[in-house]
Formats: structure tokens, sequence, C-alpha cells
């Protein structure tokens, strides 16, 4: 089977976005921002469901995210 080079670049930029990731988790946040300009979303999004994060409200849809609920007083 023949990989594209798109297809290897692909790979090696989820292959980095895990490290970052298990490095800093804090990191997922600028991951859901490359996942709005992915065009291969599907891996990326597997990548972050398998680190544990959720991403069903974010993303792709930025009127129908909820705020973020801050704790006042």
């Amino acid at each position: 089977m023949k990989i594209n080079p798109k297809e290897t670049k692909t790979l090696k930029t989820i292959k980095i976005l895990e490290t970052m990731i298990s490095r800093n988790p804090t990191t997922y946040f600028a991951v859901t921002r490359l996942l709005l300009h992915s065009k291969r979303q599907t891996e990326v999004r597997k990548l972050i469901k398998r680190f544990g994060f959720d991403i069903s409200s974010d993303c792709t849809h930025h009127s129908e995210r909820e705020p973020e609920e801050q704790s006042e007083g």
C-alpha cells in the first residue's frame, strides 16, 4: 500500500501532538484549535479521545459552545 506524502505528514503531526499532550495536558487547547483547521479531523478526534478529553462540546461549533463556569465571590 502506497502512502502519499500528505498522509505521512499527518501521521507525523499526530505523533508530535501525542507527545505534546502526554507531556503537558494543557496543550489540549492548542490541539482543539488545530482541530478546527484540520482536514483530517477524525484522526485528531481519536487522538484527543484517547487521552480522555471531552471534545463533543468544543470545536467546529463556536456558537453552540457553553460558556465556561467560573466561581464568583
